[in-house]
């Protein structure tokens, strides 16, 4: 994003990087950069009280375009994320009982529909049941893998978006009980469920597969806090 901020400049197109790792920001210097301090893949933060939270970072971006001490202005947000800090009230949904990734989903599922009664769910990438997807993740590796129901997506890509189906469907549940510390739910997730488990056996099973892509896709499956 930094590399393509300087070519629409060059283009006169006013850019703002909003960026979460400050070395790169420095490394390529886009005109105008805000870093955040939070963890990747939110560079919004946490959306609390109607997301207030969020529409502060971007107006702290679009004021930089009111300064003109460039040529390369960088600023740090100074606020901490709310979904970082630990909510005490949160409890973690009891998967005691549960010995594979498929009782997992059934006990999560009244908390899921509780979550998703009020809001539309981001699971349905893999265009299989939570069900199916799970079948279709458990067996990836194995002698007997799930068949890939069409050809519309490649086996690769269909086990990709299944896994991105179960992070889904596993945080939304998480999510029900109302807390907004991600990471908080995030350690929950990696550190306690046999969904997790699963995405962690794929990414080690493959990170030396011959296939580069195949090897690629399935390390991205798991966040680097969490290897």
């Amino acid at each position: 994003m930094c590399a393509l901020a300087i070519f629409l400049e060059r283009q006169g197109i006013a850019t703002i990087v909003i960026g979460l790792t400050r070395l790169h920001i420095e490394k390529i210097r886009p005109p105008r950069a805000l870093w955040v301090p939070f963890e990747l893949g939110r560079p919004l933060g946490a959306c609390v009280n109607g997301n207030d939270f969020q529409k502060n970072v971007l107006k702290r971006a679009f004021e930089l375009l009111e300064r003109n001490s460039g040529p390369v202005i960088l600023e740090d947000f100074d606020q901490e994320d709310p979904g970082s800090i630990i909510d005490s009230s949160w409890r973690a949904p009891d998967l005691s009982g549960a010995s594979s990734v498929a009782t997992e989903i059934k006990l999560l599922l009244p908390l899921w529909e509780k979550k998703n009664a009020r809001r539309k769910s981001m699971v349905g990438l893999s265009n299989l049941s939570i069900d199916q997807a799970a079948d279709y993740l458990v067996r990836f590796d194995t002698d007997t893998p799930a068949v890939n129901p069409n050809d519309q997506m490649s086996n690769l890509l269909r086990m990709r978006f299944c896994a991105d189906d179960i992070k889904a469907y596993y945080m939304e549940a998480a999510l029900a009980k109302g807390t907004h510390a991600s990471m908080q739910v995030g350690s929950w997730f990696w550190k306690e469920t046999q969904a997790a488990a699963t995405l962690i056996g794929i990414r080690r099973q493959n990170q030396q597969n011959e296939d580069v892509v195949r090897a690629r896709v399935c390390n991205s499956l798991v966040p680097g806090a969490w290897h």
